[in-house]
């Protein structure tokens, strides 16, 4: 409450300098992190002052900044490159930010939002590129997917990048606005390497590298707000009211805000308002603002799908258009789904059976159905390199959590080969150990090559392993497969091993029941309406693999073809 209490005094000092309720024009461009900045310094302003602030969109930072020149803005929040950014197209090609511009920098931001070169974690690794210098090693040149405005930096740009690096572009530069394609396009291999923003929420969601820059070509980049010098000086309050909000905002947290937007769908302006009443640096007076519905899309508290996580996540948005989705961590995930309280699921083949029947996994639950098919997470065998080289079983074993999906498989795995786990963690504990060698082996399931573990695998001297062969009848939705060769740094063969289908997962129908009723079964929330067949195809089509679900499975395309009628929408 004091940090408002003096907010609100500063709000006085700049009301009092300037005419009541004058207008302040706020740019905004079509980045994440920095729409995000903008919509706090209009709701700072809006309850602070007396100032009357408006957010006029912007195609990119030279249309802002042309703007900000001809006065038709007065602040805008950029990236401030080498101290003060080379804003030079909103006048020449060449000359640095021009005084006449009439344009002052606030206090730089704890964050940079500049650009930076990524490649997949499991390639890079693979290449041995853990810089821009290492992409000659690429010897038919480098393919490259960039945003818009990327095109349009001066002396930094993507041709100004290639000749400082001595790079050959292998086709033509692909122009690609949204920073989800355009890692889309990397992960699916139509690119080598992209560019990005450094406050991008999708980087550490996605296993990607950031290439070091050692001719430090790409300048550091912080984050600041850009006023017209005239307008300052007419509110010379303003640096101060805006500083509390400068030390909130380090790199951590503007990623995790991006990816509320980016990933899962919120809009800036909602992202921005919820954070500022956190922070405690807007009042609690009624707002006008309205909460979008959103989509939870339950998981298990123990279950680690990585990069499937955000996928699942996009897929979902593209299914429901205009409704933000995300996570709902929770221990009890079906019942969640069945009655209401998560629209879907995102789990793994196995928790569509229950421990019962004639074995481990005999009893198939029902109430929920694949509607869409994410990916597969592979079966890997992680062992520290030794010469002699031991059994891939032999010794202490350690699995991922007690309970967790990958635990249940793994463990009904060894108990087929009369093996059983030293030891339960989640995946980088168990790493350490096996480096350590107080374990001999770790066993998780995750998806191949596309994971957060290639860079300890070359750098922790640790090997993938194939998994012996079982004579035991496996469950019938595990199923044999190979990791290729080379997926991973110093991977010579491939591996062979088993893998299970992550799928998103809706309410079945439930003909004949009725959830709301007299008794304790009143209390229950109604079942969620099941997901239609038009929807499942929308998921379906989201997934490159567009891979069928596992015929083990209940799914929405088994009851299709059997006649099933659907309800809901």
């Amino acid at each position: 409450m004091r940090r408002l209490a003096v907010l609100a005094l500063l709000g006085l000092l700049l009301g009092s300098c300037a005419s009541q309720r004058a207008r302040v024009r706020i740019g905004v461009k079509p980045v994440a992190g920095q729409a995000i900045v903008v919509h706090m310094l209009k709701r700072m302003i809006e309850d602070h002052t007396q100032l009357r602030p408006t957010i006029v969109a912007c195609a990119d930072t030279y249309d802002c900044l042309q703007a900000l020149a001809q006065k038709r803005l007065d602040l805008l929040v950029n990236h401030d490159v080498n101290g003060r950014f080379s804003a030079a197209s909103a006048a020449s090609d060449t000359d640095p930010l021009p005084p006449q511009l009439d344009l002052t920098w606030l206090d730089p931001f704890r964050f940079e939002s500049g650009y930076l070169l990524v490649m997949p974690a499991d390639r890079a690794v693979t290449l041995g590129i853990t810089s821009i210098a290492d992409l000659t090693k690429l010897q038919d040149g480098i393919r490259m997917a960039i945003p818009a405005d990327y095109l349009r930096q001066a002396r930094i740009g993507p041709y100004d990048l290639l000749r400082r690096y001595g790079l050959r572009l292998r086709g033509d530069l692909r122009i690609i606005s949204e920073p989800e394609k355009r890692l889309s396009a990397l992960f699916s291999g139509k690119v080598d390497v992209s560019v990005v923003r450094s406050d991008d929420g999708l980087i550490g969601a996605v296993p990607t590298i950031v290439l070091e820059d050692p001719l430090t070509f790409l300048p550091p980049s912080p984050a600041a707000v850009v006023a017209r010098s005239t307008f300052l000086q007419a509110h010379p309050a303003l640096p101060d009211l805006l500083r509390p909000l400068q030390k909130h905002l380090d790199q951590e947290t503007v990623r995790q805000l991006s990816y509320q937007v980016q990933v899962e769908g919120w809009t800036p302006e909602i992202v921005a308002y919820r954070f500022l009443r956190k922070a405690e640096l807007v009042s609690d007076r009624p707002t006008a603002l309205s909460r979008q519905p959103e989509i939870l899309i339950a998981v298990d508290t123990r279950d680690h799908f990585g990069v499937f996580a955000p996928l699942a996540v996009r897929a979902v948005r593209e299914v429901y258009r205009g409704q933000p989705a995300r996570l709902a961590v929770t221990g009890t995930l079906v019942r969640d789904v069945v009655y209401g309280r998560a629209r879907l699921a995102l789990m793994g083949a196995e928790r569509f059976f229950q421990a019962g029947g004639a074995s481990r996994f005999g009893v198939r639950e029902e109430r929920v159905e694949v509607v869409g098919v994410v990916g597969k997470r592979f079966l890997h065998i992680v062992r520290r390199r030794e010469d002699p080289t031991p059994p891939a079983l032999a010794g202490r074993l350690g699995l991922p959590p007690r309970g967790s999906g990958s635990a249940k498989v793994a463990v009904a795995l060894l108990e087929s080969l009369n093996e059983e786990p030293s030891e339960f963690d989640d995946i980088h504990q168990l790493l350490d150990r096996v480096v350590d060698g107080q374990l001999d082996a770790a066993l998780f399931f995750l998806a191949p090559g596309v994971n957060d573990i290639a860079k300890r695998l070359a750098d922790d001297q640790l090997e993938i392993r194939s998994l012996p062969r079982i004579s035991a009848t496996l469950p019938t939705f595990v199923q044999p497969v190979r990791i290729p060769q080379a997926t991973y740094a110093s991977q010579v063969e491939p591996i062979d091993t088993v893998a299970i289908q992550v799928v998103i997962a809706g309410p079945a129908p439930q003909s004949g029941k009725t959830l709301r009723s007299g008794g304790p079964a009143g209390a229950l929330p109604s079942q969620s309406p099941p997901v239609t067949v038009e929807q499942a195809q929308k998921l379906a089509g989201f997934f490159s693999s567009a891979e069928a679900s596992d015929p083990s499975l209940p799914s929405i395309w088994m009851r299709e073809l059997q006649g099933v009628p659907y309800g809901g929408s």
